[in-house]
């Protein structure tokens, strides 16, 4: 969106978070399959998922939920890096942070970055997810992802149908309220001076506050919108 001032212009691009794919959150199957939709070996896959998975844990233990199953190719801020307790319930604070897991490489970060998030859920809003990460879901078929983003775009209110289309992935989504969003704000002067940033915002149920902004990152050349 576009507004233009008496003495510039402000352009914003709001977008859910709970659609894309979070990474603290994920059931191994889903970040493996993430990965190989970036072009990694079905084998590093599903090794740098178990990795990420592990990180939920204290001391990065094996979990008996983190196994990955051999059919699956078939079809207050943490420190980077850092592993978290349960009870903080985050193992990253930032999608680049998995660079340091270990195994991934960084042209897998750099194209995960648009489609996952750490301030998401278990399941995925299929209603606001972007195309690719409909198409990184296990068992989903690129026919099968082109079809849904067609039929979201002019059937959005018939959601049983949409998730038929893509029936393999049914598990791994939910229609839900968009509660944390991500936002994109460039604001430019008359005289060609320009500042922009990213925010992430939260609205919690019956808060004081309409919302509360959970990051602000000043971006040093605007070029978002």
């Amino acid at each position: 969106a576009k507004v233009n001032l008496a003495t510039g212009s402000v352009r914003s691009r709001l977008s859910d978070e709970g659609g894309r794919i979070d990474v603290g959150k994920a059931p191994a199957e889903v970040l493996a399959a993430l990965l190989r939709s970036v072009g990694a070996s079905e084998s590093a896959a599903n090794d740098v998922a178990r990795r990420i998975v592990e990180r939920r844990y204290p001391g990065h233990a094996a979990h008996p939920n983190i196994a990955l199953r051999s059919s699956i190719g078939a079809t207050g801020a943490p420190g980077m890096g850092q592993p978290l307790t349960p009870e903080t319930g985050q193992p990253f604070s930032d999608v680049r942070q998995l660079q340091f897991v270990p195994g991934m490489r960084p042209e897998w970060v750099a194209a995960i970055v648009p489609l996952a998030t750490v301030f998401g859920g278990e399941t995925i809003n299929p209603l606001t997810a972007p195309p690719g990460v409909i198409a990184a879901l296990p068992g989903v078929a690129k026919g099968q992802a082109d079809a849904f983003v067609k039929a979201r775009r002019s059937s959005p209110a018939d959601v049983d149908r949409l998730m038929r289309l893509v029936e393999p992935a049914r598990r791994y989504l939910a229609v839900k309220p968009v509660r944390v969003a991500s936002v994109e704000l460039m604001a430019e002067l008359a005289n060609g001076y320009a500042a922009a940033a990213r925010s992430v915002i939260v609205l919690l149920p019956q808060d004081s506050l309409p919302y509360r902004v959970l990051v602000w990152t000043p971006v040093p050349s605007p070029r978002l919108l």
